[in-house]
């Protein structure tokens, strides 16, 4: 098997969860979403090892659908900043 697909996919996840985290963290929604960064991770991280396309492209796809919901909801300190 050639190392560089795995290495290939490895890269694109661990970036994909990276950007999602440090969203959640930008916008202080880390505890809101912690279940959602939780199985994002544990995804990632069996896509990883096992080196899987198809549990690849699933993480993903939930980084796009997370990153997505984060994006849309307002940051913890907007609503705070919005009142005075």
């Amino acid at each position: 098997m050639n190392d560089s697909k795995p290495f290939n996919i490895r890269t694109k996840l661990t970036n994909a969860l990276g950007d999602v985290k440090d969203l959640a963290v930008a916008k202080g929604l880390e505890q809101v979403f912690a279940m959602e960064l939780f199985a994002l991770q544990k995804t990632v991280e069996e896509a990883t090892e096992l080196g899987d396309p198809d549990l690849a492209a699933k993480a993903l796809r939930d980084a796009r659908v997370l990153w997505g919901l984060l994006r849309g909801t307002p940051g913890r300190y907007q609503g705070v900043a919005a009142l005075a």
